[in-house]
């Protein structure tokens, strides 16, 4: 990421520099304990939901370590909550293997699902298996979908490019995930803010034997006044509103046409642009 104008930079709520944020898939009996833990430490994230996978109501789970829950359940631990639902397919084909009008079906099916179970719009998507190509890319902007999540490690605290290949930090499980940890919590990052993106499933954290090492790491990044905890979506449609900043040509006043406020840092001063209003700047 760059400034939008000279010494002027993206800041987030608050004037913060770092975000934090989550990504888990397929609505698994492990998201109960792992929404616990992250609510215990005011830390909020983004649950990727497969609508035509929900367990039937009493039924024995199909797997012994993959317990999809039914939509009773997931209802109860995501509704009224601060976390994001967002698509990843109605039964996790991979797109890629789908007749491309058959793919589109889905991904609009599965968006038209959880918007009507959850009462509210859904946005959001995590690539099945990882697997995406430019057809694929091309029938989430055409189902309305504004950010897709893939598996491809950047190892770095960097934004995408492209919202449609939101490329993480890394998997919890990640060899260096201390390591990152480290340096997210301790560098200062004065100019380009940074983003912590963590992914993965529930269960892996059971079948790794890891809820020791999640909860410790959570407990390191969560309830920091110097980082904002953000969903996916929360992530991008903040920093859609800093790109729609209008800066006069001598950068001493900018408008905000946002519905939401965003802050700036100009010649180390941190400033809130409030929604729909316009701010003289420092020279």
């Amino acid at each position: 990421m760059i400034p939008v104008r000279e010494s002027i930079y993206p800041r987030f709520p608050g004037g913060k520099t770092k975000v934090f944020t989550l990504s888990f898939d397929d609505g698994v009996e492990q998201d109960i304990r792992l929404v616990s833990i992250m609510k215990a430490r005011g830390i909020t994230g983004t649950f990727n939901l497969n609508s035509g996978l929900f367990r039937e109501e009493n039924a024995p789970y199909s797997h012994p370590l993959i317990r999809r829950l039914p939509q009773t359940e997931l209802v109860d631990l995501f509704a009224g909550s601060d976390m994001e639902i967002a698509v990843h397919g109605m039964k996790h084909p991979n797109w890629t293997e789908l007749p491309p009008e058959t793919a589109l079906l889905d991904i609009i099916e599965d968006r038209k699902n959880l918007e009507r179970i959850f009462q509210k719009p859904i946005r959001g998507c995590a690539y099945p298996y990882g697997a995406y190509n430019e057809t694929v890319v091309r029938q989430l902007q055409a189902a309305g979908i504004r950010y897709a999540r893939t598996v491809r490690d950047t190892e770095n605290f960097s934004f995408p490019e492209n919202w449609l290949t939101w490329h993480p930090t890394c998997h919890f499980a990640h060899k260096k995930i201390e390591e990152f940890t480290e340096k997210f919590l301790n560098e200062k990052f004065d100019k380009n803010p940074a983003i912590f993106y963590i992914w993965g499933h529930s269960y892996e954290l059971e079948a790794l034997n890891n809820w020791n090492v999640m909860e410790t790491l959570l407990n390191r990044i969560g309830r920091r006044t110097d980082i904002w905890y953000a969903t996916n979506i929360a992530v991008y449609d903040y920093m859609k509103a800093f790109h729609r900043l209008n800066f006069s040509a001598e950068t001493t006043f900018v408008k905000n046409p946002s519905a939401i406020s965003v802050w700036i840092e100009k010649k180390g001063e941190i400033l809130e642009i409030p929604a729909g209003e316009t701010k003289e700047l420092p020279e």
